[in-house]
Order: C-alpha cells, then structure tokens, then sequence
C-alpha cells in the first residue's frame, strides 16, 4: 500500500493536471482523504475485483459454458482434426481467456466506479446546500436583526445539522479553521468559498466577505439576499410543478394503461396458444413496486424545500416505580411488572386522553389498530369465509386510519395558513411596544382558530419560567409540520438575542406564506391528474369487465375448434391473474396519487382503498 501511495505521490507531482479534477472533486465532497492514498486504494480495489472476476470466470466456463459446449462454433473457425487433436490446450487456453477477460472487465468497472464516487458525492451535496441555503439565509437574517455577531451566526448554522444538513458541515470548517487552526475569519471564509461544491454558496460568501470587509450593512445584505433567492425558490417551485405533471403522465401512461394494452395483447397470445399469462404476471409483480418506489424517491428527493425536523428532546421522562423492600429500606429495585403496566395502560387510554388530533402519533395507535384487526377477523371468521373476513379486516383498520390521517392532514394545514398573518401581527405588535409575551398574550386572547390553542400553551409555559426557546421548541413538537419546523430556529434565535423581534418576524411570515402558497399551488395543479388517475384505473376495470364478461364468454371451455386452429383458453386463470394484477396497479397508483398530490405516502391511502374495493366489486361481485 505504501509503495502505491508513493507511486502516485511521484505521478501526481509529475502530472498535476491529470489528477487535477479528482483532486478537486475528493475536496468537494470533504472526504478526509488525500488523492494519492485514494488513487492507491482504487488500484487495490479493483485488483480485489479483477481476482474475484477471474474466480468466476474460471467457474463460469469450466462449470456453466465448458469449451465442448461452444466447439461447433470454434469448429466454423478451425478444422476439427486440430481442435480434437488440442483439446486439451484449447480447453485450457478458452477458460484463461475467459477468465482474464472477466478479470479485466471487473478491474476496469470498478475502477471506475471508484475514481467517479468522489464526483457523485461532491454533486449530491452541492444539491443538498442549494436546496438548505435559502432556509439558512433566512436563519442568519433573523439572527442578525437581533443583534448576533457574524460568527456565532456562522457557528449556529455550522452547530444546526438537522436543520441545514450539508450547509452547517461547510460552515463547520470555517468554524474549525477559525478555533483549531487559529486562521483569520475571511480567511477561513475564503478557504471555503474556493472549495465548495455549490456556486451559489460561493457566491454567497464572496459577497458576505465584501460586506463585512468594506463596512456595509450586515442586516440589509442579508435581507436583500434572502428576497433574491426566495425569488430563485419560486422559479424553482414552477419548475418542480412541471416536474410533478410529467411524472405524473409517465407514471399513468405506462403503469396504469400500458397493462391495459397488455391485456388485450396477452389474450390473443392466449388464443392462438401463447402461454405468457404467467410471465406477464410475474413481471408486473415485480416491475409495479420497484417502479413506485423509483417514482415516490424521485419526488420526494426532487422538492425544492429542505425537509428539517425537531428533536423531541422536550418530554417527559418517565419515571419508574419504585418498590421499598419491607424492613429496613437499604436498598431499593425497580418493579418491571408495575412499569409494564403503567406503560401498557398508557398506550390503551393514549387516543382518549390526547385532546387533539395533530398531536396523535401513529406509531403508538398501530397497537389499537393491531387490536380492531384481530378482534373483527375473530368474529368474522364466524360468519363469513376467509376471503370476506380479510376484507371487512382490512376496511376496519383502513378506515378510520384514512380518516384520523386526512383529519390530522386538513387540521395541520388550517394551522400552516394561520402562520403567516399569527407573525405579522406578532410583529406589528412589537412594532407597537410590547415585547413576546405581552403580543403572546394579545394573540392567544384573539380568535384565529386552532393556533390559538397552541399559542396559549407557549404563553403557559413561558408564564410559569420556561425559557421562551424552550417554549417554541414545544410548538414544534407538538405539531408535527415542516413549515413549523423550519421557522422555529429563526424565531428562537431572535428572541435570545433581543427583545425587539419584528424585523426576524416579518421574515418569518414571507417564508411561511411562500411554503403554504407553493402547497397550494401544487394540490390545485395535481389535483388534474388525480382525477385522471381515477379516470384511468376505472376504464382499466370496465375494459376488463367487457372483455371476460362479454368477449372471453365465448370460450368458457378450455378448447375450442375452429377449422385447422385449435383455441385453448382458462377463464378462471384469466380472471384470477387481471385480479391480482387490477389490485396492484391500483394499490401503487393510490400512493403515486398521494405523494403527487399532498407530498405524503399516507395521503395514498384513501386513494389505494377505493381502488382495491373497486377492484374486489368488479372481480368478485359483477364477474363472478
């Protein structure tokens, strides 16, 4: 290893600019490695892989496609007394070549695979600090209107992993370079600037440089910059829209009605003796859910907003029963059975005793729909057959799921579009004298729907001393909204700093009213292609519903005459492969709908339900 990283030092040094854009791209991606130690350890991967390749190579062709299975085709080339009288070195000479080619196919793949990473990494995390900057932006701002110092802003953002991701590590090694190598701030600054994988954060602290060294208004620049790319962010935001639309057609076009087309073509192979009916089943099985998760990561990863979140470091923990020991108390244990089932009494009352239904969490209410299931499957198990049982389980759990996740969904948006304008009257109120928490108080006091309620427990809890971060932080985890999520760090950080908040809050509301327009705009403008969804899978089950009911009648028995062509066709396994295949297209196309039209997996499910009954009516109800 040393002599290759010796090699390469020598290589590097004769040829910089060989090794000049790998070099760059290592940097990028902040990988903690120098370019000859990683030149060198491509070099011993790939000789990893050529040996493994050759392994298999010799397996291949000694065990899988031995040299007499491909002699008639060595014979076009050589006379066949030469290949009889050599058989034996041809046959050692065709599994060398083959296992050397395989050798060298796998050294040069994964050679590159390695030497092109650093590339890919450095191109990802350029994505993701574009995507948090305008969000940062907006945090610096609102700390800088409260009068917090250049660097403990850049050091907040380099200390706020989850809510800037790959922007906080570069703002981190200004950080380390200022307090572990003792280098000048614009210096530092600079360091990072050069070697940023992002322009626009180049850009960015190219200007924020200026700024601070020519003596300009920090509060102004930062204002200015975060209208100029919360303008960026809109343009971003009707790209992304037309992004939702194609994917929405493709997805459509080729998993809803593409199998409809297959339909019709499989049955004519079916009639003139093509026994592909099976294949084709296996096929979509596969290819629907691979598919929708390409579709659903595709989307999610493609939404031009950072997706932060905030640590529930704010509840209770609970404490343990404790049992005494009779007789003299030296000691003490811990009674597991008594917290067991406190615990268990805890989750069984959890969605009677919780008061609203933004604040329900459906990793605790999995246990009762657990419950329902088991308890109507037990009793319908009685009265129907399992088919008929299966079902009325699944509508019990589905149901009311569908509906505590659309009443949470609709409630937690009604709080979203409340953001804005409970801000800009927070600010007018600062603007007008009064500090947080007698504008909390004037707030809490007004009718403005459901968020009043939660800003009556922020004014509680600073009322009876918690600190006012802490405070705010608790509206964050009580609502389980990325909107929320994303402003709370800008408000926090502003009220630490001064009482004098309006500027930071007046922010706030512009950021806020941009995210729940954007939401607005995408529901609306999807809400086409959710109809067309629905459109399409119920032509897809009318056309199947003609053509056995109608059509396939015809051949109700399994052979039939006609002159010299003899028709085989099985109605049953016709209908039982378009029933499976009808509830897959359905399933996967309710949750494309979700994640198209409301950005969340869950949002699917009321979709899928409608879908999978429609199915199942068709099927085994109108078909039968």
């Amino acid at each position: 290893m040393k002599a290759l990283i010796r090699r390469y030092s020598k290589l590097i040094r004769e040829k910089p600019e060989k090794f000049e854009d790998l070099s760059k791209a290592i940097v990028r991606a902040r990988m903690p490695i120098t370019t000859q130690r990683y030149l060198a350890l491509a070099f011993v991967y790939s000789a990893v892989s050529a040996m493994v390749g050759a392994v298999l190579g010799i397996l291949i062709f000694t065990i899988l496609i031995p040299f007499g299975k491909v002699t008639p085709l060595i014979a076009r080339i050589l006379p066949p007394e030469i290949i009889i009288r050599n058989f034996k070195i041809l046959s050692i000479v065709y599994v060398a070549l083959g296992a050397s080619l395989l050798g060298i196919i796998s050294f040069k793949f994964v050679h590159y695979l390695v030497l092109t990473y650093p590339f890919f990494i450095a191109a990802k995390r350029k994505n993701e600090i574009d995507l948090y900057l305008p969000h940062a932006v907006n945090m610096m701002f609102g700390m800088a209107v409260g009068g917090v110092r250049v660097y403990d802003i850049i050091k907040c953002i380099a200390e706020s992993k989850v809510m800037c991701g790959e922007l906080s590590r570069e703002f981190r090694i200004i950080v380390d370079l200022v307090e572990n190598f003792k280098h000048d701030l614009f210096d530092s600054m600079r360091f990072v600037r050069d070697t940023t994988p992002s322009e626009k954060l180049a850009a960015f602290l190219d200007d924020l440089i200026f700024v601070m060294s020519s003596g300009g208004r920090l509060t102004e620049f930062l204002r200015g910059k975060s209208e100029e790319l919360l303008e960026e962010q809109e343009v971003s935001f009707e790209s992304y829209i037309d992004f939702l639309g194609i994917m929405a057609e493709v997805y459509i076009a080729i998993f809803v009605l593409l199998p409809l087309f297959l339909l019709i073509v499989l049955v004519v192979m079916q009639l003139i003796g093509e026994n592909v009916i099976n294949l084709y089943r296996l096929a979509i099985a596969f290819v629907l859910p691979v598919a929708t998760v390409a579709f659903v990561y595709l989307i999610k990863s493609s939404l031009p907003t950072p997706k932060v979140k905030i640590e529930e470091e704010l509840e209770e923990v609970e404490k343990p029963i404790v049992g005494v020991r009779s007789g003299r108390a030296e000691t003490f244990k811990i009674d597991e059975f008594g917290r067991l089932l406190k615990k268990l009494k805890k989750i069984v009352v959890y969605p009677f005793k919780e008061k609203t239904i933004y604040t329900l969490q459906f990793r605790i209410l999995s246990f009762h729909f657990a419950l329902i299931a088991i308890i109507t499957f037990a009793v319908a198990s009685k009265f129907l057959n399992l088919e008929r049982s299966l079902i009325l389980t699944v509508s019990a759990v589905a149901i009311p799921l569908i509906i505590l996740v659309e009443l949470r969904g609709r409630t937690i948006k009604k709080i979203e579009e409340k953001i804005p304008n409970l801000f800009r009257e927070l600010a007018v109120l600062n603007e007008a004298g009064l500090n947080i928490l007698e504008a909390l108080n004037v707030i809490s006091s007004s009718e403005i729907g459901i968020i009043s309620k939660e800003i009556n427990v922020v004014r509680r809890k600073i009322e009876w001393g918690t600190t006012i971060h802490r405070a705010f932080a608790v509206l964050g985890v009580r609502i389980k909204s990325d909107l929320i999520a994303k402003i709370i760090p800008i408000i926090t950080k502003a009220l630490e700093v001064s009482p004098t908040f309006k500027d930071a809050f007046i922010t706030v509301a512009r950021y806020a009213d941009s995210e729940v327009r954007f939401s607005k705009r995408i529901k609306n403008y999807m809400f086409t292609y959710i109809i067309i969804t629905y459109m399409s899978i119920f032509i897809f089950l009318f056309v199947v519903y003609i053509v056995i009911k109608s059509f396939l009648s015809a051949f109700a028995v399994n052979t039939t005459a006609m002159g010299s062509i003899t028709f085989t066709m099985n109605i049953d396994t016709i209908k039982e492969v378009f029933f499976e295949i009808s509830l897959m297209v359905g399933l996967f196309s309710g949750i494309i709908a979700g994640v198209i039209g409301e950005g969340k997996i869950e949002s699917g499910l009321k979709h899928s339900y409608v879908f999978l009954m429609a199915t199942y009516i068709v099927f085994k109800i109108l078909l039968r």
